[in-house]
């Protein structure tokens, strides 16, 4: 048995969730859709769930399983802004600079929102799910 398939086969038996922010990138929901397909691990989708089912769809990739969260429309929005504001407040955000990003409509600079999500902890994307171990 090779290294790789080493790491697949223990990957099947220990399932973790893995969070990902970049879900408007088809090379992200390909992936997604390969972990998915293989069991290799729960997928978090952080984005717009119109969007990434559009880009599922176009490359004909299958996320129906996928938990897909958009920080903009939670009902834990005002929780997402406030850990953002936490994080970065070190570094000059104000309250109302992480509200703002969390409810971008237009996401004009999106390595700088994308940038953002990541700095919000993977477990604020995970709360309230039973028993899941992250990556």
């Amino acid at each position: 048995m090779s290294f790789l398939s080493d790491i697949m086969d223990r990957a099947r038996k220990e399932i973790k969730t893995i969070v990902l922010p970049e879900a408007s990138d088809v090379r992200i929901i390909k992936a997604a859709s390969i972990a998915l397909k293989e069991n290799y691990a729960k997928i978090i989708l952080v984005g717009d769930e119109n969007i990434i089912n559009k880009l599922a769809d176009e490359n004909n990739l299958d996320v129906s399983n996928a938990t897909i969260i958009n920080p903009r429309t939670s009902e834990k929005k005002e929780i997402y802004a406030k850990e953002l504001y936490e994080l970065r407040k070190t570094k000059g955000m104000t309250e109302e600079q992480a509200k703002n990003i969390i409810n971008m409509e237009k996401i004009q600079d999106i390595e700088n929102y994308i940038s953002y999500l990541k700095t919000l902890k993977e477990e604020y994307f995970l709360e309230g799910l039973d028993d899941e171990k992250l990556i």
